[in-house]
């Protein structure tokens, strides 16, 4: 498995817009998109730029959000490592033979975009993602 490159950081927050202000403020980093996903992973996001990686300052929605249940256990923090690689189904097949507990056997889907996930015991309590595509 190739590694391109580190694609973005999560980080779970309670409020996202009042986390970019802080982020913003001290750092000076701009931000380069806001999203809401209120269907799928109830989550909303405020994305800022950090050379080439983007920050995800990411905030539930709903109460059965897993970003709730992140908050809910550690409190605000980084939650998610998302490496980009050439071929997600084929990072995940790679991590799974290695003996990671892969959370998804095949890539999901937004758009143009593969991505996966890899619990975080098996990585020191870190999420990762490797996604591909778009």
């Amino acid at each position: 498995m190739d590694i391109r490159k580190l694609d973005h950081i999560t980080i779970a927050v309670r409020d996202a817009e009042e986390a970019a202000r802080r982020w913003q403020e001290a750092l000076g980093l701009p931000v380069v998109g806001r999203y809401r996903d209120e269907q799928g992973e109830k989550i909303e996001v405020v994305q800022l730029r950090a050379g080439e990686v983007l920050i995800e300052l990411t905030a539930p929605t709903a109460p059965d959000s897993e970003v709730q249940r992140f908050l809910d256990r550690r409190g605000e923090g980084v939650m998610l490592l998302s490496f980009r690689v050439d071929d997600a189904a084929r990072a995940l097949s790679e991590l799974r033979q290695k003996g990671a507990p892969v959370i998804d056997q095949e890539p999901r889907r937004f758009g143009e975009v593969a991505f996966g996930f890899v619990h975080p015991r098996g990585f020191n309590g870190v999420l990762l993602e490797f996604i591909s595509g778009g």
